[in-house]
């Protein structure tokens, strides 16, 4: 009896060991503790956002009770090497804080270090379900040096980790959903990208205003632990903080993305979209960027109608419907700073090739969005 339990205790740890592992190397020996859920909260902080990596580690801190699963945090700041550590609670059940592994020679923006942290997150706590919110500045699915500012996916000092690169360094269907404290996540290309990672991507259009999730954490946090991660609740949270601001404050906008109902819109594009047929003067479109000489991000919905016969718009209604599961907008969006109205708001946005941007024009046929509607 003795041998067959070991034999069946081998098989079983064999099966754990294997969940979820895929593409992230072999792992040792450890026995892994079985937790609901664990979060992985990854701050590429090494620039101008370093205090704030700080600000919302207190945050989550605070925001941490018992009934939760496992909490793990990578933080990458000014003066120190990345850090992977883990909220808990001591005996006297009070948060504290624990250095789980220093990256001395690694940068967070690395796809390197990206992947090695993957594989400690399970070591460390392996779970059944795995979540991400990543932090740092982004340009969605812009190439490294991209313009004047090197802002991609992760910034960590000098160095960015383009959206392929994040993406490889990912195995297929790891994590449960996405959310990112970050500008213009929220690109059709993004999500596209990202949609065999992941099952659904929590994401901006446009910028985030600073602090970002830190005032809501204590509500918005408990969301992310239910059996069924409520992302629905949790948008809405971080959008009516930020709504029933006033003045400038008030600029928010947040999506709830289904990343399984993409292949369907971009067969939907392959079938009506006629890329020959000008969609009009690109200042006319509905766009969520604030630079002043250019637009980068324009609003999907809005763009592919002009593109595509009226006809067939209402599949497009319904596809958009199936996909983006919630969004919300304000009306204004830092008109005193160079900033729009929102008048339209589908919950993603879309790259438009344009002459002056051949470099980028370039790259973005590489996506695999772009390889997907006009392989």
């Amino acid at each position: 009896m003795k041998t067959r339990y070991y034999l069946l205790y081998s098989l079983l740890l064999i099966f754990v060991s294997c969940k979820k592992t895929d593409n992230l190397g072999t792992l040792n020996s450890t026995v892994y503790s079985k937790n609901n859920r664990t979060l992985l909260v990854y701050m590429g902080g090494n620039n101008n956002l370093s205090k704030e990596t700080y600000d919302k580690i207190e945050a989550l801190k605070k925001s941490y009770v018992s009934s939760m699963g496992r909490l793990l945090i990578l933080q990458a700041a000014k003066g120190g090497s990345p850090k992977l550590m883990e909220i808990g609670l001591d005996s006297n059940g009070h948060s504290e804080l624990k250095i789980l592994k220093t990256y001395p020679s690694g940068n967070a923006a690395s796809k390197a270090v990206f992947k090695e942290a993957l594989q400690d997150v399970v070591k460390e706590a392996y779970a059944d379900s795995y979540g991400l919110v990543l932090f740092s500045h982004a340009s969605g699915w812009l190439p490294e040096r991209t313009l004047i500012r090197p802002r991609t996916i992760l910034q960590d000092g000098d160095q960015d980790m383009e959206l392929t690169d994040f993406a490889a360094a990912i195995p297929d269907h790891f994590f449960d959903f996405m959310i990112f404290e970050s500008c213009f996540m929220a690109g059709i290309e993004v999500a596209y990208e990202l949609k065999d990672k992941t099952d659904y991507i929590v994401a901006s259009s446009a910028e985030i205003l600073s602090p970002g999730f830190i005032d809501v954490y204590p509500k918005m946090l408990p969301c992310l632990y239910k059996p069924a991660a409520d992302l629905t609740s949790f948008a809405q949270l971080y959008f009516n903080h930020y709504n029933q601001k006033e003045g400038e404050l008030r600029a928010a906008t947040i999506a709830v993305i289904d990343t399984k109902t993409l292949p369907a819109l971009a067969e939907w594009v392959r079938q009506n979209v006629d890329y020959n047929f000008p969609p009009g003067d690109l200042k006319d479109l509905q766009h969520f960027d604030r630079y002043q000489t250019h637009r980068l991000f324009f609003d999907f919905e809005d763009y592919y109608r002009r593109l595509s016969p009226p006809a067939s718009h209402k599949e497009l209604t319904t596809l958009l419907q199936n996909t983006v599961k919630y969004k919300a907008a304000t009306p204004r969006f830092l008109m005193a700073y160079n900033g729009f109205a929102i008048d339209q708001f589908s919950g993603l946005t879309s790259y438009i090739p344009q002459k002056d941007f051949e470099y980028l024009n370039v790259a973005y046929k590489k996506l695999k969005w772009t390889l997907a509607v006009n392989p």
